[in-house]
């Protein structure tokens, strides 16, 4: 049977070569490249993502008001 220790680094996962089964400390291989979006990147893309949204908006907003115009004077 597995002692606590042994279970443990089983279901671990190695910070520098991103395996499971061992610790880092006990890792022999290369460390694996992780390519990450910078700060700047992700930043960039929240703001597009807010401007396509307001703009999103701002048409719903211009349909409803057309739509509703239209019921006016419909009448």
């Amino acid at each position: 049977m597995f002692s606590r220790v042994e279970q443990e680094s089983n279901n671990a996962q190695c910070q520098k070569c991103l395996e499971k089964g061992h610790w880092t400390y006990q890792c022999t291989r290369k460390r694996k490249y992780v390519e990450r979006p910078s700060r700047t990147q992700l930043l960039e893309k929240r703001i597009k993502q807010l401007q396509k949204n307001q703009e999103d908006e701002e048409k719903n907003a211009k349909e409803i008001k057309k739509k509703f115009e239209i019921l006016l004077f419909a009448r």
